[in-house]
């Protein structure tokens, strides 16, 4: 709560809040509280009292997140403030999975949802439990749901949120330099006759079978078109490399006519 200028009334609503706090918090608008806490960098390693009831801290906060679904809270605050410590699995025994682990808790969580999208229709048919919600953010009590208000597919943006932290978080950056050299286009893919290559700098193409017949190779430039209408409809493979011996390897089909 905020204070008033009415202090009698700040007073009371000071009270009331305390009072009902252990109600008013655990509920299924937790995430509310937790997320403001995070975002608000009251999370420090230490004990402080939020109010005095309860310690609103990183120890206390990650692992609630965790127990109640909202584990994407403390990459949240790790990501915006920084730190050496992710506190999701801190409360939970020794023989916890993914104990002491947290980026082996996200890689697990990021790795079971499902290429189609979350999704429950309600008749207990869903892809898995993790990501059988509406919102794996903001509602993950609603996962296997069977009488479920709102059955469908959902859009995957709790999905985007998880592995966009989760790659900002442990993974290795990629710089812009990394970028501009990794610039090529192959089009059109699938092809008839004729492939478009472009790169960043000059080098050479080879074209093998998927059995690694080299079909042919050549020299390019940062453009050049490539006739290939003596070879039969199927998969291939093409590498190019450029001036610095960069090598980048993709497969190519030739369209049926």
């Amino acid at each position: 709560h905020s204070p008033t200028i009415d202090i009698i009334s700040d007073t009371l609503a000071d009270a009331i809040f305390l009072i009902l706090e252990s109600w008013i918090v655990p509920n299924d608008q937790d995430f509310k509280v937790i997320n403001l806490d995070a975002m608000s960098n009251y999370w420090p390693d230490g004990l402080q009292e939020d109010t005095s009831n309860t310690e609103y801290n990183a120890r206390i906060l990650g692992p609630r997140s965790q127990f109640q679904g909202y584990e994407w809270i403390p990459m949240l605050h790790q990501v915006v403030f920084g730190g050496l410590n992710n506190y999701l699995m801190s409360a939970v025994p020794p023989d916890t999975p993914y104990y002491n682990d947290p980026e082996g808790f996200y890689n697990y969580l990021i790795g079971i949802a499902p290429p189609e999208g979350p999704y429950n229709y309600g008749d207990s048919l869903y892809p898995g439990w993790e990501w059988s919600s509406t919102s794996r953010t903001i509602q993950p009590g609603r996962r296997g749901e069977t009488e479920n208000d709102f059955p469908g597919n959902y859009n995957g943006l709790d999905y985007m949120l998880y592995y966009n932290l989760f790659t900002l978080l442990f993974s290795d950056s990629v710089g812009i330099e990394e970028i501009i050299k990794e610039h090529i286009n192959i089009y059109p893919n699938p092809f008839r006759d004729v492939i478009r290559l472009e790169m960043a700098s000059p080098g050479r193409y080879e074209i093998t079978a998927v059995d690694g017949r080299l079909l042919k190779e050549g020299r390019i430039g940062q453009k050049r078109s490539i006739s290939l209408q003596d070879l039969a409809p199927g998969l291939y493979i093409i590498r190019l490399s450029d001036k610095n011996n960069n090598i980048y390897t993709r497969k190519i089909i030739k369209q049926h006519f």
